[in-house]
């Protein structure tokens, strides 16, 4: 469609990949009287307040705008906590070297990993199209003196990997340990392949843990000749935050999906996707066999999500205003109180926010303000946009 269209769902892509996204709160507590429609107990409100959720507070429209600002400046807090982390510092300023976009430790990265294909016999990976941790079991440190890696014991149920964190480092300490690796044999575009049902590895750098990886509970699928994952649980944590991830088959052709991030204090955020297929032949999905899809974005206290039949806008080449703002039906919330619509306006090339007294803005006044202060944050790495 539009540029600003366009730019609107770029935006939104942007603000999930720097996982600025928030999980949700338990919608169901224990106590039974949260839901009869009476105040009783230690309500404060019908079926709020006490040991029931908060109730819904009522906002003007300068203290939505204010709240809006406040989450996209909570979301530049927290990308700024990361940059300024050990991580970043460990990852992206010593190891890679990162300026401008580029990498400018490339030749002693190649050193660093040049030999190491040989010495953990990458050729038996190949051969096999598998990876097996008991076979490639044991522990691997860099010897800097001669630039080549040498195997120093042969630990049956784990691969342990020792190196430098930069070229100026003299010692190994970095220690990158899989501890844990299964596979399954399963079908995919008719050929058979070896692919990951658990996983764990964590990485320290002077015995800091600085990453650590767990997969596990992957179900593939069994009905077709593509069989790929249609259930898992993932947890990624990269100091400070921890990411967790997991897809649900509810039936046949019905999945869950969420993203939620947090660092334990003040960054939350998440993403959710209800997505319902025309059917369950995986090999040949597109955009066709998307028969409902419903999205929810939260940002902290602020949720954008779409609660109409997203399925039937994407079947649509080139929906008219009507068809995408009916289909797509956008609210803003926070904390969980409906504060406005968002609605594409197809003449001026716009998104507009309306406000609950049918006040007007351009949603970008938000966006862009917010894609320029963090491209400002993250230029050392990426350089400009």
């Amino acid at each position: 469609m539009v540029n600003h269209f366009k730019f609107f769902f770029l935006s939104i892509s942007i603000l999930c990949g720097v996982l600025f996204i928030s999980s949700c709160g338990d919608d169901d507590p224990d106590n039974a009287m949260c839901s009869d429609g009476v105040m009783n107990g230690t309500e404060t409100g019908i079926d709020c307040g006490g040991d029931c959720p908060l109730c819904p507070v009522e906002t003007t429209v300068a203290e939505d705008i204010e709240n809006i600002k406040s989450s996209f400046n909570q979301m530049l807090s927290c990308v700024d906590d990361f940059k300024n982390s050990t991580t970043t510092d460990v990852m992206f300023r010593k190891f890679l070297k990162m300026s401008d976009g580029e990498v400018l430790n490339e030749n002693w990265l190649e050193d660093l990993t040049d030999e190491l294909d040989e010495v953990i016999d990458g050729e038996h990976i190949d051969d096999n199209s598998r990876i097996d941790l008991s076979y490639h079991s044991g522990t691997y440190q860099y010897v800097q003196t001669s630039k080549s890696w040498q195997k120093i014991n042969n630990v049956t149920d784990e691969v342990v990997f020792r190196f430098p964190s930069d070229e100026t480092q003299n010692t190994n300490n970095v220690e990158l340990r899989i501890d844990k690796y299964e596979d399954q044999q399963v079908l995919i575009d008719g050929e058979r392949l070896f692919l990951p049902t658990e996983i764990h590895v964590i990485m320290t750098v002077d015995s800091q843990k600085l990453m650590e990886f767990n997969l596990d509970n992957i179900e593939y699928a069994s009905n077709s000749n593509f069989e790929i994952p249609v259930s898992l649980n993932a947890n990624l944590f990269i100091a400070p935050m921890d990411i967790a991830m997991s897809v649900s088959r509810v039936s046949a052709t019905e999945f869950s999906a969420s993203i939620i991030a947090n660092d334990g204090q003040s960054c939350n955020m998440g993403i959710e996707i209800d997505i319902e297929l025309s059917d369950d032949d995986f090999e040949n999905i597109n955009e066709d066999s998307v028969e409902k899809a419903h999205v929810k974005i939260n940002a902290g206290a602020l949720t954008v999500q779409s609660i109409a039949d997203l399925g039937s806008l994407i079947a649509i080449d080139d929906p008219t205003e009507n068809q995408f703002n009916s289909l797509l039906d956008l609210d803003v919330l926070f904390n969980g109180i409906k504060i406005a619509d968002l609605e594409y306006d197809e003449d001026n090339e716009v998104m507009n926010i309306y406000y609950k007294d049918l006040t007007v803005e351009d949603s970008f006044n938000y966006v862009e303000s917010f894609l320029g202060d963090l491209e400002e944050m993250v230029k050392e790495f990426t350089g400009s946009w």
